[in-house]
């Protein structure tokens, strides 16, 4: 039985994210609850929010994209984002703010926004200064030696990372959230300019 709840767990893990991804998952653990006697609830109610979260998603395409940055020009020009700096604030301000994943702690955003952010050559500091402009802008207690071990072991390629524990797997699902956020912002600001 260890086995069974073990494969549920990584399956869930493995979810790429997409509606059939979760449609087929939730299949699949839906399944062995019933053969496990409702051993696998607790993935099964992962799934379905991640499923929730996605179909609303879908249905809202456009709704929370017009975002608008609340820094002022002197604060966006030493946050150290090169490339749309008011977007990229804008979307890490969502996001910390409404925290889209309740397991994730706040420096789990902070150092999967550095990978996004250092691996597209989109941050121009260092480390501590990321550490720091988050503290000041976004009131996150983020670790510089957290930030640093992290990064030392794992790279800022967050497609690269090893998701064999909830802690990386968390982390490389905020990159993906926080990448593909940026990019849907930036087209929507770029065809209702």
């Amino acid at each position: 039985m260890r086995w069974l709840k073990e494969t549920a767990r990584r399956t869930v893990e493995l979810c790429d994210g997409s509606l059939q991804g979760i449609a087929s998952a939730m299949s699949l653990i839906a399944y062995y609850n019933v053969v496990a006697d409702g051993a696998m609830i607790n993935e099964l109610e992962k799934l379905n929010g991640m499923m929730a979260r996605k179909l609303s998603e879908t249905k809202n395409d456009e709704k929370g994209l017009d975002l608008e940055c609340r820094f002022d020009e002197e604060q966006v020009r030493k946050s150290g984002i090169v490339q749309t700096p008011k977007i990229v604030l804008a979307v890490m301000d969502k996001m910390l703010r409404s925290c889209s994943r309740n397991d994730a702690a706040a420096d789990d955003y902070a150092i999967a926004m550095y990978a996004v952010l250092s691996s597209s050559d989109n941050y121009e500091g260092s480390r501590a200064d990321f550490v720091k402009m988050v503290r000041s802008y976004f009131k996150v207690e983020l670790s510089y030696d957290a930030l640093k071990r992290w990064i030392t072991r794992n790279s800022v390629d967050f497609n690269s990372w090893d998701t064999e524990t909830d802690k990386a797997c968390k982390r490389q699902a905020l990159a993906r959230d926080f990448q593909k956020l940026i990019e849907k912002v930036r087209a929507y600001k770029s065809k209702n300019v």
